[in-house]
């Protein structure tokens, strides 16, 4: 670069009007003062190398559960966690898509897969009765996500003051199928190894439906003795429990795919009389105007230091405030999770 000569610099300084500076203008005196270190290049490498890595979000071993501060301590303080009444869950389609995958996949390929046509029929006829009348199911859902630190879930469920609770899903997988939960991933309609998934549940169907008709055989030979529409009508509502049990456990980790970025996890519960699965109690808690259905995931019989790994801090402007009081919730309860404050993009 070229800098004016000394006369031309004083024609300028006086057009400018601007006083002369004592010292000629020299290339060093214009190179910016910079009092905080450069970034070397292989820090910068090495960043350009992470920033991919961040869109992997490889499964941690964890599933959170998004919820209020004030919440985390109903769950501390009761040992349990609320499963609402699936008709109170955000998606307005819960269930009944699932129960539409289901009818299309027995009606396309049950046979196919090896259940015989008279209990495809049986099963399509359920499913068109509850396709229609989906809203006497009693099926209640705890859900969790595979992503801790989700701003979509943030913004959906805890904009401010939020918490998201990472449970070991080893041991929240055992303590849920002992109190005969179902578990596991939410399916999204066309993802990736989905119909795989769908033939599994088909087969397990199948299986189900002729270990039935082997107890069907057994309890129409112990009460043989006893009215035959009497012991038709036993066969026929044990049947139909099951079935209807059935259908409502897969349906009910089916969901559409624009929720897919939530990476759902769920705890499912279904109520359903004559089947062997023991019933759980019903409550009921208030939420604003509304009143929530709800069973309860009981935690009374493990520790919780098993069960709780982590509690990270969701966005808001007390973050600080919403740490000191979960730190100190979780003392009070004698949990030794590590509770941290992640980086997130909102305020």
């Amino acid at each position: 670069m070229n800098y004016p000569d000394a006369s031309l610099q004083d024609t300028i300084f006086r057009r400018m009007k601007i006083p002369r500076p004592r010292a000629p203008l020299h290339e060093d005196s214009l190179k910016i003062h910079n009092p905080f270190g450069r970034l070397p290049k292989a820090e910068g490498a090495g960043k350009l190398q992470r920033w991919p890595d961040s869109y992997q979000r490889p499964f941690d071993g964890k599933v959170y559960h998004y919820t209020t501060a004030a919440a985390l301590g109903g769950i501390l303080s009761s040992r349990s966690m609320f499963c609402t009444d699936y008709r109170q869950l955000n998606d307005s389609a819960e269930l009944s898509i699932g129960l539409e995958v289901v009818e299309a996949a027995i009606s396309a390929r049950g046979q196919e897969i090896g259940i015989s046509s008279e209990d495809a029929e049986d099963a399509l006829d359920h499913l068109a009765v509850l396709r229609e009348a989906s809203m006497h199911v009693a099926m209640f859902a705890a859900s969790f996500s595979m992503h801790g630190n989700d701003l979509t879930q943030w913004r959906a469920y805890v904009p401010s003051h939020g918490v998201s609770v990472g449970f070991r899903l080893s041991a929240l997988e055992k303590l849920a199928v002992d109190q005969h939960f179902v578990c596991g991933p939410v399916r999204y309609l066309g993802a990736p190894i989905f119909n795989e998934w769908l033939t599994a549940q088909l087969e397990v169907m199948r299986d189900g439906l002729r270990g039935s008709a082997i107890s069907e055989r057994a309890l129409r030979e112990q009460a043989s003795s006893d009215p035959q529409e009497f012991v038709d009508l036993m066969v026929l509502t044990q049947r139909s429990g099951n079935l209807e049990r059935w259908i409502c456990e897969v349906a009910g980790l089916l969901k559409n795919p624009d929720f897919r970025s939530e990476r759902e996890w769920r705890c499912l519960f279904v109520q359903r009389e004559n089947t062997i699965q023991p019933r759980k109690p019903a409550h009921f808690r208030s939420s604003g105007p509304r009143v929530i259905r709800y069973v309860e995931l009981d935690f009374s019989q493990v520790d919780l230091n098993e069960l709780i790994d982590v509690v990270l801090i969701g966005p808001g402007t007390s973050r600080e405030e919403t740490f000191q009081l979960v730190t100190d919730l979780l003392r009070s309860a004698g949990v030794n999770a590590t509770v941290s404050c992640p980086p997130n993009s909102l305020r």
